[in-house]
């Protein structure tokens, strides 16, 4: 017996298993079908669609994506002609079920295994012209109607998830994905297995004599008229019809209007599918117009939660002219359009919701019901929201298991209430989250909200910290794990030196933090405190070694500007200018024993993942930071182009992070390095796991390097220091 064919053991061998993998399990005979056939179809897709575009080249990676939701569509397509054809009684039950086709369309047949859907209205929306285009019908190799066909198009290419090809697509490359995509011979052994009898009655194997001469398209069509052209709406409404078991439904990107069809749509979601759901992410949720539908949509939405749901996200962006008020009048007249009322929501606690993010854009006001919403979240422990009114103070201190909190915006009432909040309810809150800059606030305030923490922070991601905030951080270094800060500027060096070497639990330290998901509005310059030289590299002025750090084997990100190297091999500044003010060798060599040390200091951070000396934070928009060089060309003034800095040439010891086998990231943007061809090689063939590289200047010195990088390794991805605005 097969270790695969011990029932005990076939969900934990499942577990490991790629989605290729499980296909091959589902064919090999019927037991082996029951028994993997639910973890086959246990996430569908297993990937995101998100702008991509059937592939112009050999790039076999965008060719395994495409293919994956290529199959996915066809599907459901299958599927929802099915339904037109035979009066939506494609069910979901068995392996064979009635109507003149004989056999099931393969979502009917196993969607109620579907345990986690992942889809955008873009990717429902390429299925209009593909069904319009009847381009996915029955089929059969010989041409003939899928009628006069023992195996139809549902049962092949894709037997089991109905994504053979989707499975091969993420396991497979080179010869052997052309041998599956050209109907090889993957299938002759399953074909003799059924001819000997191994397959019981009921199970269809896969025809191998078909050949994928499209991906995109079937290679006949049959004589069945042209269906009728649905709309997103519906066709999603089909898919999540034929998934009566979900548990998990994120939807990206969907539109909202005040159509009566895209109302009745969201009320049948949150009617038939919210209720059976344990979580729900509603990802860049577009309302059209902030009218009707605004108040309808997503209290709704909150209203039919049950106590099944565990999570529920829900992200809402609404125009800037809509946002004057839930009541708008129009411009002409006394015409007034009110908003509907909100739907009876029941007060019963929601037990099992432990995580709710609901956050709006552009300032789009809470609904009334929210209120009442979070105060039924008892056993809450992870919350997100845009900003926190004064009328949400008592609801929120009943979320007496509050564990972590994002905030995109605050004020200092705010900083105030979560600083009196963690004394008496927030116990247990040892994360803290801000997004948005903060410039108003009283002074102490966020001092007093950090200094306020009982349980200790592990998690405080903020836009700055003051001095005062910066002493109160420094003493939760015991369990400080990961800190982002996007302007550190009232961090000294030598605070620095004290959360990295008393930290035993610091996998990330970030300095210049870029959440990358600002407000619209000015730029703010972002100030950046420098790691001096010699509190980084901590010497022992006994031993003259290194001093042990505590996080040495936890850190994994590492983003702080070092200075203080001297550079005497750099005497021209990016404008080609001769340099005035250089830091000057204390003794000749001094530059290279520095970066020595550094070099061993990194080298010690068994697990790093991440590597940044330099960002960008430049204003690009901004005209007068243009000037002219000495060439008489117009460059953009960097005057935060860091020459105290790391040469991270192998000259100057960068092989002594040979070791570093998990790097993933390097960026040494906006520094004067001199990395060349030899480097880059060097860095490719010591960190295997490479796949980002930050400030190579393709238009200057390092150009050779980058059209080697192009050329042997497209997969890594390149961010040059000059980019073309």
């Amino acid at each position: 017996m097969s270790v695969f064919e011990i029932p005990e053991l076939a969900h934990l061998i499942a577990s490991y298993l790629n989605p290729y993998d499980l296909n091959r399990c589902v064919r090999v005979n019927k037991t082996w079908h029951t028994r993997y056939i639910p973890f086959l179809w246990h996430a569908v897709p297993p990937t995101s669609s998100d702008d991509v575009d059937e592939p112009k080249d050999l790039d076999l990676v965008a060719l395994r994506l495409y293919m994956s939701w290529n199959a996915f569509r066809r599907i459901v397509i299958e599927d929802y002609q099915y339904s037109l054809r035979h009066g939506d009684d494609g069910g979901t039950g068995g392996e064979r079920g009635g109507g003149g086709d004989g056999v099931l369309p393969t979502l009917s047949r196993y969607g109620h295994w579907i345990r986690k859907l992942n889809i955008s209205q873009a990717d429902i929306s390429r299925f209009i012209p593909e069904i319009t285009q009847n381009k996915f019908n029955n089929n059969t190799s010989n041409g003939s109607s899928s009628n006069n066909s023992s195996t139809s198009s549902y049962d092949d290419p894709f037997v089991g998830f109905g994504l053979s090809r989707l499975g091969a697509a993420f396991s497979m490359s080179g010869s052997a994905l052309s041998q599956s995509m050209a109907g090889g011979g993957v299938d002759h052994d399953l074909m003799s297995l059924h001819s000997a009898g191994h397959f019981d009655d009921g199970f269809v194997p896969p025809n191998p004599s078909r050949k994928a001469t499209n991906i995109r398209t079937a290679t006949t069509t049959s004589s069945t008229a042209v269906a009728p052209e649905p709309s997103d709406k519906k066709l999603l409404h089909h898919l999540l019809a034929r998934c009566p078991n979900l548990q998990s439904l994120e939807l990206r990107t969907w539109d909202d209007d005040d159509s009566e069809e895209n109302r009745a749509f969201w009320k049948a979601i949150a009617t038939d599918v919210v209720p059976r759901l344990q979580e729900l992410c509603v990802n860049r949720f577009n309302i059209a117009h902030y009218t009707r539908t605004s108040p309808f949509t997503v209290p709704l939405l909150l209203a039919h939660c049950s106590s099944k749901m565990q999570t529920l996200k829900l992200e809402v962006f609404a125009p800037l002219s809509q946002l004057s008020s839930p009541i708008r009048r129009a411009r002409r007249g006394r015409n007034i359009e009110v908003p509907d009322p909100e739907p009876d929501m029941d007060d019963s606690p929601l037990t099992g919701i432990k995580e709710l993010s609901v956050v709006s854009k552009h300032e789009a006001p809470y609904p009334p019901s929210w209120l009442l919403f979070l105060t039924r979240c008892v056993n809450l422990e992870r919350l997100e929201v845009t900003r926190i009114l004064p009328t949400w103070y008592g609801a929120l201190r009943g979320c007496v298991n509050l564990r972590s909190l994002a905030v995109r915006e605050v004020s200092t009432a705010c900083v105030q209430f979560i600083a009196d909040a963690l004394r008496s309810s927030f116990l247990l809150l040892d994360e803290i989250e801000i997004l948005q800059d903060y410039d108003d606030l009283e002074k102490g305030a966020v001092a007093d909200m950090i200094s306020a923490c009982r349980a200790g922070w592990k998690l405080v991601i903020i836009p700055t910290l003051d001095t005062a905030a910066a002493e109160a951080l420094v003493m939760h270094c015991p369990t400080l794990e990961r800190l982002e800060l996007k302007r550190s500027a009232g961090l000294t060096s030598l605070q620095m030196q004290q959360i990295l070497s008393t930290s035993p639990r610091l996998t990330i330290f970030d300095t210049m933090y870029d959440n990358g998901d600002e407000m619209e509005g000015d730029w703010i310059p972002p100030v950046v405190t420098k790691f001096a030289v010699q509190d980084f590299i901590d010497l022992d002025p006994n031993t003259k070694t290194l001093k042990p750090w505590a996080c040495e084997s936890t850190l994994k990100v590492f983003a702080a500007k070092l200075t203080g190297i001297p550079r005497p091999d750099i005497t021209e500044d990016f404008l080609g200018l001769p340099r005035q003010r250089k830091l000057q060798e204390t003794h000749p060599g001094q530059s290279q024993e520095l970066q020595g040390r550094v070099y061993e200091r990194f080298a010690r951070f068994t697990h790093l993942e991440e590597l940044k000396l330099g960002h960008d934070d430049r204003d690009w928009e901004n005209e007068e930071n243009y000037v002219e060089d000495a060439y008489r060309d117009t460059v953009y003034n960097d005057v935060d182009f860091q020459y105290e800095c790391m040469e991270l040439t192998l000259k100057s010891g960068l092989g002594l992070l040979e070791g570093l086998k998990d790097m993933k990231t390097i960026c040494f943007m906006r520094m004067a390095t001199r990395v060349g061809r030899e480097e880059i090689k060097w860095m490719v063939k010591s960190w295997p796991q490479l796949e980002y590289i930050s400030g190579l200047d393709v238009e200057d010195t390092e150009e050779e390097a980058a059209e080697w990088l192009k050329e042997k390794h497209p997969d890594i991805t390149i961010v040059p220091y000059t980019i073309d605005y």
